[in-house]
């Protein structure tokens, strides 16, 4: 964490709290009635029994300036200008592709890579197609075949395990490169996707590196709508990750689009099997031994994400049971004989009920405001008003950033809410059994309906199609 950085953060929060509460007492001969006004709150310390009246006040006011205060920091560091590289680092790098039965996506993801301005000469490109039974095999012949400049590399022999880390696991045996680079069969790179997230690991202290996903199928309904916008704020990394990367803290692992040293793959063994998560649980790994991991803003991918609740509520009970499903592995965690685990779980627990859930929080700021308006509270007014400001802030920087400037989600704010409440309720009420899946927006739909997705450009700043043309 960087320290200094945050402490000014606070300080700035809190000379706007000792501002307001100094400025308050003069409100009264402005007009405020004598039973509205409410002294400083430190008064029921000067003179308890003279001022029990105000600890309504008071209770109040607490978690109001914890709340503020944290959001006003998270606000302060979304203000902070994206720094972008002078310079280009492009070592040999060997991306790994799981993909079963989603050759028409897989088709998309891998065009996508051959437009890339990323040196072809320094690519390995592994795609594991195990246990597909759509002719993903012959298809990547052909591919391969058609696009010699690339270092391709088909793996389908049978997999006794179902999932991704298996197949990731697989693909580990035939890595060329002291960089491992993953996306997911649908995932689109922009042109300058792949140099912009590697060229931090430049710097050898940084062990990996996580860029920015964007939602593709955006504006297919309301659903999709508010998906761009939780992707944005929280699911996609994004916002999430860029305020807690520039406070000095890593983000972490998701899976696509991201690059990873192989070292650090081996010291831990590779994927872990039993994880329905194995990329937050790496991440955590590298978290507890001190390893850093850099989110890259400027790298982005495009994915597209269910358009249907159902769907949506299969993928979302897998990423939180992988969260929970590894909380007794990482609590039994120790580093060199310290435990290490306990602090990481808190830490991720503690960033995803407030930074996960600021729909919910904003929201509930906001009925504050009205409610302290309706008492005349003008003083704990402020303060709501205040932290609802700053949820503001980062949800608009989210909106700026990541969703190409579209605030289109905003209209479907209540459906981020509905998500947001539904993962909030299955930290307490998981199904029995949790499995991996094919990618959850093909379970529900026809064969047309995924060629159509794998065709369509309308999301994509630079077309892969248009770059190739180009060339």
């Amino acid at each position: 964490m960087n320290g200094p950085k945050i402490l000014g953060y606070v300080a700035i929060v809190l000379g706007i709290f000792a501002l307001w509460t100094w400025a308050f007492q003069y409100l009264e001969p402005l007009g405020v009635a004598s039973w509205v006004y409410r002294p400083y709150f430190y008064d029921l310390f000067a003179d308890f029994n003279a001022n029990q009246a105000n600890l309504g006040t008071f209770i109040a006011l607490m978690p109001l300036v914890g709340l503020t205060t944290f959001f006003g920091v998270m606000a302060l560091a979304v203000l902070e200008p994206t720094k972008q590289p002078k310079e280009f680092f492009t070592p040999s790098i060997s991306i790994v592709i799981a993909s079963k039965d989603e050759a028409p996506l897989l088709k998309r993801t891998l065009d996508s890579i051959v437009a890339s301005d990323y040196p072809k000469d320094k690519m390995q490109v592994i795609v594991v197609t195990s246990n597909s039974s759509d002719g993903s095999e012959k298809f990547l012949e052909k591919y391969f075949t058609d696009h010699p400049s690339i270092d391709w590399l088909n793996l389908s022999e049978p997999l006794s395990k179902p999932g991704k880390p298996p197949a990731l696991n697989y693909a580990l045996k035939s890595v060329k490169n002291d960089i491992l680079v993953l996306y997911d069969a649908g995932s689109i790179l922009k042109v300058d996707t792949l140099k912009q997230l590697v060229t931090p690991l430049k710097d050898e202290s940084i062990k990996a590196v996580q860029g920015a996903i964007v939602v593709k199928n955006w504006d297919k309904n309301r659903l999709t709508r508010a998906i761009l916008l939780d992707y944005a704020m929280i699911s996609g990394g994004n916002m999430h990750f860029e305020t807690v990367n520039k406070l000095g803290k890593n983000c972490w692992l998701y899976g696509r689009n991201m690059g990873v040293r192989m070292d650090v793959v081996r010291k831990f063994g590779g994927f872990d099997e039993t994880s329905l998560t194995e990329d937050l649980y790496i991440s955590s790994l590298m978290n507890a031994h001190g390893l850093r991991i850099k989110f890259v803003p400027t790298s982005k991918v495009y994915e597209i994400v269910p358009s249907e609740w159902k769907i949506l509520q299969k993928q979302r009970t897998r990423w939180v049971g992988g969260f929970t499903g590894d909380i007794p592995k990482l609590l039994q965690l120790k580093v060199d004989g310290k435990p290490a685990g306990p602090k990481e779980m808190l830490g991720r627990f503690l960033s995803m009920q407030f930074l996960g859930n600021i729909s919910i929080w904003s929201t509930i700021a906001l009925i504050f405001v009205g409610v302290y308006a309706a008492f005349l509270e003008f003083y704990l007014l402020g303060w709501a008003a205040l932290c609802y400001l700053f949820m503001g802030i980062w949800i608009v920087g989210s909106i700026k950033r990541y969703c190409e400037g579209n605030a289109k989600g905003l209209l479907s704010f209540g459906t981020v809410i509905k998500i947001h409440a539904f993962m909030m309720g299955l930290s307490t009420h998981l199904p029995k059994v949790i499995s991996w899946e094919q990618t959850p927006q093909l379970l529900s739909m026809s064969k047309e309906e995924i060629t159509d997705l794998a065709n369509d450009d309308s999301i994509l700043v630079s077309s892969p199609q248009k770059a190739i043309a180009a060339t």
